[in-house]
């Protein structure tokens, strides 16, 4: 992609220094234009390896309507985890989640000797040197960590929770080099009277260890040292379905982004009462009846799928200049005052979209063209018309963003051109505030600047698909891709 690498030499030779949002600074230009003849080839970046895998998955996110980033996740696609809510959010702003905590009561003395227990064979090595390390423990004074890792104590597991200064509980593993601290990874725990284990829905109590090890021979049929404390009081957590944080249903959330806005947009209209029926006939519903209000007007609402629409229309009305979707819902923007999470569980879009509108085009083809571009294996009669693409992207982060949208985009216009048994011609990339991070330039000047672009690859759609919601990830295939090596840039936020 030639058109790319000028874009950003451009925006190199001509931008200004700017100050941005993320406090990193761009160089940045406003307004630039490339054009992809997707007859010629699929727009693949090729002077750095792409992750087309996660391209593709996003834009069937986007097409299912989704806004919950668990379901790119369940891909093992990452690229929107830098801005989803996670429970750390959920516990970090209760006035607006609600989140509520489990509460389990442990003694720190027999949680110790109870792990301890469990953690090494009778007459091994490491248990010997415990039983005799732990024959110098006679002063109550002195914290029973504290003592063990004075000691370099042996382990290999998860043993012990802690308060430290800050009264949170952290996590500590055995380590064959004694007790250390790791990272939060099995979930937020903090301490006022008791240790609290997290959860958004209030549970059964657990309030003495040895209460709780009677109840989990008993409901489980288990002994309780089978999987350690840690284990244990998951076992029980799951028996009383009792839900964790990490399942707390805004973890993931994104807010009203894309695939809300192309497939749900939410309209509302203040109607007279003689309208009602002409309304609903439009797909409204009634949502509040103010009849006593002294205009007797009425509330209705429809949920309005863009995406549907579109294709209605270019089926049905093909050169219309109407066949228009946008990602910019004013009242769903986020408020720059306030932190991304707290946006989000307010209703608000994570961030404001970066690509805001696209626009398709119907050609009608000449006989040269239909007999050109007919592919008799797959459709039964010649088409008619070639479908073209332009979107407009209010920013555009150049190095990381950028050649995403213009592969997703092309990709996107195939699929519609495919739906409605059209020809892709062509994608055209318009761009608002074009910039590359400062952070990003001497790594491509460096590392991808100078690459010589390959030829561009080939995208096969394998099978005749006549609705948009029925593409799946493997009716792509990419053919002749061929790249040079990963470049890796950092991300601003």
């Amino acid at each position: 992609m030639k058109q790319y690498i000028d874009l950003c030499n451009h925006i190199l030779n001509n931008g200004r220094v700017r100050k941005d949002r993320t406090g990193t600074g761009t160089i940045s230009v406003f307004g630039y234009q490339m054009r992809f003849n997707l007859q010629e080839g699929f727009p693949l970046l090729t002077t750095k390896k792409m992750f087309t895998r996660g391209i593709f998955h996003e834009i069937l996110w986007f097409l299912q309507g989704s806004t919950s980033n668990l379901d790119l996740n369940r891909h093992n696609v990452s690229i929107w985890d830098e801005w989803a809510i996670t429970p750390e959010d959920v516990l970090a702003n209760q006035d607006i989640t609600k989140a509520k905590v489990y509460e389990v009561y442990v003694p720190s003395q027999y949680w110790f000797d109870m792990v301890f227990q469990t953690c090494f064979e009778p007459d091994s090595e490491d248990a010997l040197k415990r039983s005799q390390i732990l024959k110098d423990y006679n002063s109550k004074d002195e914290d029973y960590l504290d003592f063990l890792v004075s000691k370099n104590v042996p382990c290999t597991e998860l043993i012990e929770l802690r308060t430290n200064e800050d009264r949170e509980r952290l996590l500590f593993y055995k380590s064959k080099k004694g007790l250390t601290k790791p990272d939060l990874t099995y979930g937020r725990y903090f301490e006022e009277r008791n240790l609290r284990m997290s959860s958004h829905l209030e549970g059964v109590k657990i309030t003495n260890i040895k209460d709780t090890q009677l109840s989990y021979v008993h409901e489980t049929g288990s002994s309780p040292h089978a999987h350690g404390l840690e284990g244990m009081i998951t076992d029980l957590l799951d028996h009383y379905e009792v839900p964790k944080i990490d399942t707390h249903p805004v973890v993931g959330e994104l807010g009203p982004i894309y695939g809300k806005q192309w497939r749900s947009w939410d309209s509302y209209v203040l109607a007279d009462k003689e309208y009602v029926e002409e309304k609903q006939k439009e797909g409204y519903a009634v949502l509040n009846d103010f009849s006593k209000d002294e205009n007797n007007n009425v509330v209705m609402y429809r949920s309005i799928d863009q995406i549907a629409e579109l294709i209605y229309g270019l089926k049905t009305k093909p050169f219309s200049r109407r066949h228009i979707v946008s990602a910019w819902n004013v009242s769903d923007l986020p408020d720059e005052t306030e932190s991304i999470s707290r946006n989000i569980l307010k209703g608000k879009m994570a961030l404001p979209p970066c690509h805001t509108l696209f626009q398709f085009y119907v050609t009608e083809l000449t006989e040269e063209e239909q007999e050109k571009y007919w592919d008799k294996d797959k459709y039964s009669d010649a088409p008619k018309y070639g479908l073209s693409c332009q979107l407009y992207q209010r920013s555009v982060d150049t190095i990381l963003g950028c050649p995403f949208n213009i592969t997703s985009y092309a990709l996107f216009t195939h699929m519609v051109a495919e739906v409605c048994g059209m020809i892709p011609l062509e994608f055209i990339h318009t761009s608002g505030d074009a910039h590359i991070y400062l952070n990003h330039v001497e790594t491509f000047k460096n590392e991808q600047q100078n690459r010589r672009p390959y030829p561009s690859p080939k995208l096969t759609i394998k099978r005749r698909v006549t609705d948009i919601a029925d593409f799946k990830i493997d009716d792509f295939v990419i053919e002749d891709y061929y790249h040079h090596p990963k470049v890796t840039y950092p991300i601003s936020v």
